[in-house]
C-alpha cells in the first residue's frame, strides 16, 4: 500500500510518467491486500472447522458403581 502512495505521488508531483505504471501497479496492490485478507478469514473458518471435527468432550467424566449405586465424577 505504501508503495503504491510512493509512486502514485512521484507520478503526480515529480512528473515521471511511465503510462499506465501507477494505476496498474496500485491495482495489483489493492487485489493482493483483498486475497490476502480472504485467504486470513477463510484459514480462520477452516481452522475452527478443524477443531470441531476432533471430536473432544467439552469435559471428561468417570463414572464408578460401588455396591449398585452409580457415581459420576466430572473433571
Amino acid at each position: 500500500m505504501r508503495y503504491s502512495q510512493n509512486v502514485t505521488i512521484e507520478v503526480l508531483m515529480l512528473a515521471v510518467d511511465v503510462p499506465g505504471y501507477a494505476s496498474l501497479l496500485t491495482m495489483i496492490l489493492f487485489l493482493g491486500g483483498i486475497q490476502f485478507t480472504r485467504m486470513g478469514i477463510l484459514g480462520e473458518h477452516i481452522g475452527r472447522i478443524n477443531l470441531e471435527t476432533k471430536s473432544r468432550p467439552l469435559y471428561n467424566h468417570q463414572v464408578e458403581i460401588r455396591n449398585h449405586q452409580v457415581e459420576i465424577r466430572l473433571t
